[in-house]
């Protein structure tokens, strides 16, 4: 099977996805109570969520700036802006696809060596583009961590079930993924013993070189207090957009006892769907948060499936926005 057969399998299997999800979630949904819960929001709070979801781009934007810095000391803020926007954008349509963008687009205008070589390299922006996606699980681990030992018997137990389920039903993928995990790291030695001989494994040698580099690029970095600071606020800004969703649902008498814990445990529930490969994370966000309605609040699907739409839909109108701004404004630009 060629590439182009190979891709066309893999987003129509993503689409498919999709559309299952999104039927699951819509399924059985009592449009009029879900069109009167709709009537109540108060719209300036969803407006106010959708301002939190746009700080996070620039807060994201600047954090990953400062792991690229060690690469190219020029990279500018509008680049990783941009970069950031842009991959949004295409996330949205094909899943995945929008962190390889945003590396070819940091590369595109990186600054030059004397020799003519692009300074940040693809392979190390890669690199960069890793560590970046390891902080925010290492940071929403210990968000659940902390849930599950000061919240327990509010969130604790079902996370746990959740968690221990999952595990359970998935002990053959994790064999597999031990099994891949171990050929890479034998394929990695390989390529590195035959390193001086050139050829394909010299290729992937040095491809796997510079994208260490770049993964290790965060220890070169100044001002570490201000990527932790950064990382601490985009949190912030994830737990402020479920929130005023939340606030502007609050005239809904069944989801008017939700407060602060409440919308960051659905803030972690929003951000675990994101493991789904589907564009925009569309059907495997709502299907998430119903059911977490559902089983931990007992709130009917007519009215979580509200707050889905809200949360998502307006989230994904401000990455559609800011995406297309962005990436119009490229075609303007001058390196």
């Amino acid at each position: 099977m060629n590439e182009t057969a190979k891709s066309v399998l893999k987003y129509t299997l993503s689409f498919g996805l999709m559309g299952v999800l999104l039927y699951f979630s819509f399924r059985g949904i009592n449009w009029n109570e879900f069109w009167d819960s709709l009537r109540t929001c108060r719209w300036g709070w969803v407006l106010l969520s959708m301002a939190f979801g746009y700080l996070t781009f620039i807060l994201r934007a600047a954090r990953w700036r400062m792991q690229l810095l060690p690469i190219d000391a020029k990279t500018s803020f509008r680049t990783s802006y941009d970069a950031i926007n842009i991959g949004y954008l295409f996330n949205l349509v094909l899943p995945r696809a929008g962190e390889l963008i945003r590396c070819v687009y940091i590369t595109k205008h990186s600054s030059r060596k004397e020799n003519g070589e692009r300074k940040a390299t693809y392979d190390k922006v890669v690199g960069t583009m890793v560590m970046d996606r390891s902080w925010d699980i290492v940071s929403g681990a210990v968000i659940i961590i902390i849930l599950l030992i000061l919240l327990r018997t509010s969130y604790g137990d079902y996370l746990y079930n959740s968690i221990k389920t999952g595990l359970a039903a998935r002990k053959g993928l994790f064999l597999v993924l031990i099994g891949v995990m171990v050929a890479g790291v034998a394929f990695c030695f390989l390529a590195w013993v035959f390193r001086r001989k050139g050829g394909l494994f010299g290729k992937i040698w040095h491809f796997i070189a510079g994208m260490a580099d770049g993964f290790t690029s965060c220890l070169r970095m100044k001002h570490t207090w201000l990527f932790v600071l950064y990382t601490v606020l985009v949190w912030v800004c994830y737990f402020l957009m479920m929130y005023t969703v939340l606030l502007a649902l609050q005239d809904v008498p069944a989801l008017a006892p939700l407060g602060v814990t409440d919308a960051v445990f659905l803030m972690l529930v929003g951000t675990v769907s994101t493991l789904i490969p589907v564009p925009g994370g569309f059907g495997a966000y709502h299907t998430f948060l119903l059911a977490t309605l559902s089983s931990v609040y007992g709130i009917p699907a007519s009215i979580g499936i509200t707050v889905a739409v809200l949360a998502h839909e307006s989230e994904a109108l401000v990455q559609l926005l800011a995406g297309l701004v962005s990436y119009i404004t490229d075609s303007f630009r001058k390196d």
